[in-house]
Protein backbone atom coordinates (compact mmCIF):
# COMPACT_ATOMS: atom_id res chain seq x y z
CA UNK A 1 0.00 0.00 0.00
CA UNK A 2 0.69 3.36 -0.19
CA UNK A 3 1.20 3.73 3.26
CA UNK A 4 3.38 0.98 3.76
CA UNK A 5 5.81 2.34 0.76
CA UNK A 6 5.93 6.02 2.60
CA UNK A 7 7.18 3.31 5.79
CA UNK A 8 9.53 2.34 3.64
CA UNK A 9 11.28 5.33 1.94
CA UNK A 10 11.35 6.92 5.47
CA UNK A 11 13.17 3.55 7.11
CA UNK A 12 16.96 4.31 8.05
CA UNK A 13 17.66 0.65 7.04
CA UNK A 14 16.16 1.07 3.38
CA UNK A 15 19.09 1.17 0.59
CA UNK A 16 21.85 0.88 3.25
CA UNK A 17 23.95 -1.99 3.70
CA UNK A 18 24.91 -3.71 6.73
CA UNK A 19 28.51 -2.67 6.27
CA UNK A 20 27.75 0.78 5.61
CA UNK A 21 25.80 1.45 8.85
CA UNK A 22 28.16 -0.43 10.66
CA UNK A 23 31.24 1.67 9.51
CA UNK A 24 29.37 5.32 10.11
CA UNK A 25 27.88 5.10 13.14
CA UNK A 26 28.19 1.62 14.94
CA UNK A 27 26.70 3.18 18.16
CA UNK A 28 23.46 4.75 16.68
CA UNK A 29 22.81 2.91 13.04
CA UNK A 30 23.16 -0.56 15.08
CA UNK A 31 20.46 0.70 17.69
CA UNK A 32 18.24 2.26 15.20
CA UNK A 33 18.10 -0.31 12.56
CA UNK A 34 17.20 -3.43 15.34
CA UNK A 35 14.39 -1.39 16.33
CA UNK A 36 13.34 -0.61 12.96
CA UNK A 37 13.31 -4.31 11.88
CA UNK A 38 11.63 -5.23 15.33
CA UNK A 39 9.42 -2.70 14.74
CA UNK A 40 8.90 -4.36 11.08
CA UNK A 41 8.20 -7.80 12.12
CA UNK A 42 5.70 -6.51 14.85
CA UNK A 43 3.74 -5.11 12.15
CA UNK A 44 3.52 -7.97 10.20
CA UNK A 45 2.40 -10.34 12.96
CA UNK A 46 -0.06 -8.19 13.94
CA UNK A 47 -1.45 -8.02 10.74
CA UNK A 48 -1.40 -11.32 10.17
CA UNK A 49 -2.79 -12.60 13.29
CA UNK A 50 -6.02 -14.01 13.91
CA UNK A 51 -8.04 -12.16 16.37
CA UNK A 52 -10.68 -14.29 17.01
CA UNK A 53 -8.33 -17.45 17.41
CA UNK A 54 -6.65 -14.64 20.35
CA UNK A 55 -9.78 -14.21 22.24
CA UNK A 56 -10.56 -18.22 22.51
CA UNK A 57 -7.34 -18.35 23.78
CA UNK A 58 -7.40 -15.82 26.43
CA UNK A 59 -11.15 -17.02 26.96
CA UNK A 60 -9.91 -20.37 27.62
CA UNK A 61 -6.91 -19.45 29.45
CA UNK A 62 -9.05 -17.39 31.94
CA UNK A 63 -11.51 -20.15 32.15
CA UNK A 64 -8.74 -22.28 33.49
CA UNK A 65 -7.20 -19.68 35.58
CA UNK A 66 -10.98 -19.31 37.52
CA UNK A 67 -11.65 -23.32 37.75
CA UNK A 68 -7.53 -23.90 39.15
CA UNK A 69 -8.06 -20.50 41.54
CA UNK A 70 -11.61 -21.98 43.04
CA UNK A 71 -9.85 -25.45 43.58
CA UNK A 72 -6.83 -23.99 45.21
CA UNK A 73 -9.77 -22.02 47.33
CA UNK A 74 -11.55 -25.01 48.19
CA UNK A 75 -8.63 -26.74 49.48
CA UNK A 76 -6.86 -24.28 51.64
CA UNK A 77 -10.11 -23.30 53.72
CA UNK A 78 -11.08 -20.25 55.19
CA UNK A 79 -10.64 -21.60 58.94
CA UNK A 80 -8.51 -19.30 61.04
CA UNK A 81 -4.87 -21.01 62.12
CA UNK A 82 -4.13 -20.92 65.58
CA UNK A 83 -1.24 -19.37 67.22
CA UNK A 84 0.88 -22.25 67.55
CA UNK A 85 0.08 -23.24 64.11
CA UNK A 86 1.25 -19.69 62.78
CA UNK A 87 3.91 -20.31 65.23
CA UNK A 88 4.95 -23.59 63.36
CA UNK A 89 4.38 -22.26 59.79
CA UNK A 90 6.86 -19.54 60.23
CA UNK A 91 9.27 -21.44 61.53
CA UNK A 92 9.64 -24.52 59.19
CA UNK A 93 8.00 -22.88 56.22
CA UNK A 94 9.97 -21.09 54.60
CA UNK A 95 12.59 -24.72 54.22
CA UNK A 96 9.73 -25.98 52.86
CA UNK A 97 8.60 -23.53 50.61
CA UNK A 98 12.59 -23.68 49.99
CA UNK A 99 12.36 -26.76 48.05
CA UNK A 100 10.24 -25.69 45.55
CA UNK A 101 12.61 -22.83 44.41
CA UNK A 102 15.85 -25.43 44.67
CA UNK A 103 13.42 -27.51 42.11
CA UNK A 104 12.59 -24.31 39.95
CA UNK A 105 16.38 -23.48 40.04
CA UNK A 106 17.26 -27.08 38.74
CA UNK A 107 14.95 -26.53 36.12
CA UNK A 108 16.09 -23.87 34.96
CA UNK A 109 19.66 -24.66 35.34
CA UNK A 110 19.16 -27.24 32.96
CA UNK A 111 17.51 -25.62 30.37
CA UNK A 112 20.29 -23.37 30.22
CA UNK A 113 22.77 -25.55 30.19
CA UNK A 114 20.98 -27.04 26.98
CA UNK A 115 21.04 -24.00 25.16
CA UNK A 116 17.62 -22.24 26.52
CA UNK A 117 15.35 -20.08 27.31
CA UNK A 118 15.51 -17.83 24.23
CA UNK A 119 14.40 -18.95 21.24
CA UNK A 120 15.22 -15.94 18.76
CA UNK A 121 13.18 -15.37 15.26
CA UNK A 122 14.62 -16.77 12.04
CA UNK A 123 15.30 -13.47 10.82
CA UNK A 124 17.32 -12.40 13.95
CA UNK A 125 19.18 -15.80 13.52
CA UNK A 126 19.87 -15.74 9.36
CA UNK A 127 20.40 -12.24 9.28
CA UNK A 128 21.16 -10.44 12.42
CA UNK A 129 23.27 -12.04 14.30
CA UNK A 130 25.59 -12.79 10.80
CA UNK A 131 25.39 -8.91 10.15
CA UNK A 132 28.77 -6.76 11.66
CA UNK A 133 26.56 -5.61 14.90
CA UNK A 134 27.30 -6.09 18.61
CA UNK A 135 25.49 -9.47 19.34
CA UNK A 136 24.76 -8.42 22.85
CA UNK A 137 22.70 -5.38 22.07
CA UNK A 138 21.03 -7.92 20.02
CA UNK A 139 20.49 -10.41 22.51
CA UNK A 140 19.58 -8.09 25.37
CA UNK A 141 16.19 -7.03 24.15
CA UNK A 142 15.19 -10.65 24.00
CA UNK A 143 16.72 -11.58 27.04
CA UNK A 144 14.63 -8.68 28.84
CA UNK A 145 11.38 -9.33 27.35
CA UNK A 146 11.57 -12.89 28.39
CA UNK A 147 12.33 -12.01 31.87
CA UNK A 148 9.86 -9.48 32.19
CA UNK A 149 7.18 -11.96 31.09
CA UNK A 150 8.63 -14.70 33.54
CA UNK A 151 7.79 -12.04 36.59
CA UNK A 152 4.84 -10.99 35.49
CA UNK A 153 3.84 -14.72 34.94
CA UNK A 154 4.80 -15.31 38.65
CA UNK A 155 3.22 -12.13 39.96
CA UNK A 156 -0.20 -13.25 39.27
CA UNK A 157 -0.88 -16.48 40.75
CA UNK A 158 1.86 -15.21 43.10
CA UNK A 159 -0.23 -12.45 44.39
CA UNK A 160 -3.60 -15.52 44.06
CA UNK A 161 -1.89 -17.50 46.27
CA UNK A 162 -1.26 -14.72 48.60
CA UNK A 163 -4.78 -13.57 48.87
CA UNK A 164 -5.92 -16.95 49.47
CA UNK A 165 -3.57 -17.86 52.40
CA UNK A 166 -4.64 -13.90 53.85
CA UNK A 167 -7.94 -15.98 54.68
CA UNK A 168 -6.31 -18.29 57.38
CA UNK A 169 -2.98 -16.26 58.63
CA UNK A 170 -3.18 -13.60 60.14
CA UNK A 171 -2.30 -9.97 59.24
CA UNK A 172 -3.61 -7.54 56.69
CA UNK A 173 -4.49 -8.99 53.30
CA UNK A 174 -2.59 -6.80 51.03
CA UNK A 175 0.68 -7.86 53.07
CA UNK A 176 -0.21 -10.91 51.79
CA UNK A 177 -0.86 -9.96 48.20
CA UNK A 178 2.43 -8.17 48.17
CA UNK A 179 4.69 -10.63 49.45
CA UNK A 180 3.31 -13.39 47.28
CA UNK A 181 3.73 -11.12 44.25
CA UNK A 182 6.75 -10.90 45.04
CA UNK A 183 7.76 -14.34 45.58
CA UNK A 184 6.64 -15.28 42.56
CA UNK A 185 8.38 -12.12 40.65
CA UNK A 186 11.71 -13.61 42.07
CA UNK A 187 10.78 -17.18 40.64
CA UNK A 188 10.13 -15.52 37.66
CA UNK A 189 13.13 -13.56 37.45
CA UNK A 190 15.24 -16.00 38.57
CA UNK A 191 14.22 -18.96 36.57
CA UNK A 192 15.06 -17.18 33.76
CA UNK A 193 18.33 -15.49 34.89
CA UNK A 194 20.15 -18.45 35.82
CA UNK A 195 19.25 -20.19 32.79
CA UNK A 196 20.58 -17.22 30.92
CA UNK A 197 23.69 -16.96 33.27
CA UNK A 198 24.72 -20.87 33.00
CA UNK A 199 24.01 -20.57 29.01
CA UNK A 200 26.05 -17.15 29.12
CA UNK A 201 28.84 -18.17 30.89
CA UNK A 202 28.98 -21.73 29.38
CA UNK A 203 29.49 -23.63 32.27
CA UNK A 204 30.64 -27.07 31.99
CA UNK A 205 27.74 -29.67 32.60
CA UNK A 206 29.46 -31.95 34.61
CA UNK A 207 30.42 -29.39 37.50
CA UNK A 208 27.12 -27.87 37.23
CA UNK A 209 24.98 -30.85 37.88
CA UNK A 210 27.10 -31.55 41.13
CA UNK A 211 26.76 -28.13 42.25
CA UNK A 212 22.64 -28.42 41.63
CA UNK A 213 22.57 -31.99 43.56
CA UNK A 214 24.46 -30.55 46.45
CA UNK A 215 21.99 -28.01 46.63
CA UNK A 216 18.91 -29.35 46.28
CA UNK A 217 20.51 -32.23 48.78
CA UNK A 218 21.07 -28.77 51.45
CA UNK A 219 17.67 -27.66 50.81
CA UNK A 220 16.10 -31.00 51.29
CA UNK A 221 18.04 -31.33 54.85
CA UNK A 222 17.10 -28.27 55.66
CA UNK A 223 13.34 -28.44 55.37
CA UNK A 224 13.87 -32.00 57.72
CA UNK A 225 12.22 -31.89 61.15
CA UNK A 226 15.20 -30.52 63.27
CA UNK A 227 17.23 -29.05 60.55
CA UNK A 228 19.22 -26.60 62.65
CA UNK A 229 20.88 -25.07 59.09
CA UNK A 230 19.21 -23.09 56.95
CA UNK A 231 18.84 -23.96 53.55
CA UNK A 232 20.10 -21.87 50.28
CA UNK A 233 16.97 -21.63 48.53
CA UNK A 234 14.81 -20.22 52.23
CA UNK A 235 14.96 -17.10 51.42
CA UNK A 236 12.00 -17.38 48.83
CA UNK A 237 10.14 -19.03 51.80
CA UNK A 238 11.25 -16.25 54.30
CA UNK A 239 10.12 -13.56 51.51
CA UNK A 240 6.30 -15.91 50.87
CA UNK A 241 5.74 -16.02 54.85
CA UNK A 242 6.94 -12.00 55.46
CA UNK A 243 3.84 -10.99 56.92
CA UNK A 244 4.65 -13.40 59.82
CA UNK A 245 8.16 -13.74 59.79
CA UNK A 246 9.91 -10.89 62.00
CA UNK A 247 13.50 -11.41 60.34
CA UNK A 248 14.78 -10.26 57.43
CA UNK A 249 16.01 -13.16 55.11
CA UNK A 250 12.99 -12.34 52.32
CA UNK A 251 15.29 -9.18 51.39
CA UNK A 252 17.84 -12.01 50.19
CA UNK A 253 15.66 -13.82 47.57
CA UNK A 254 15.43 -9.74 46.35
CA UNK A 255 19.06 -9.42 46.30
CA UNK A 256 19.21 -13.13 44.69
CA UNK A 257 16.79 -12.81 41.54
CA UNK A 258 17.92 -9.24 40.46
CA UNK A 259 21.27 -10.57 40.33
CA UNK A 260 20.61 -13.76 38.02
CA UNK A 261 18.01 -11.51 36.37
CA UNK A 262 20.55 -8.75 35.73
Amino acid sequence: SARQRRDATDSPVVGRRWQDVAVEDAEGWDRTVLADLARRRRQRRMAEMEWFEVLYKVYLSAFVAVFATLAVAGAIGDAALTPAQVSDAASRGPALLGRGGAVLLVVSVRGGLNGGPLALEDADVRHVLTAPVDRGRVLRRPAIQRIRAAMFTGIVPGAVAGLLVARRFPGNSARWVAAGAACGACCGALSVGSALLVHGLRLRRSPTTGLLVAVGGWQAWAASAGSPVPGPMDAFGHLALWPVDDGLWGAFALVIAEEAAY
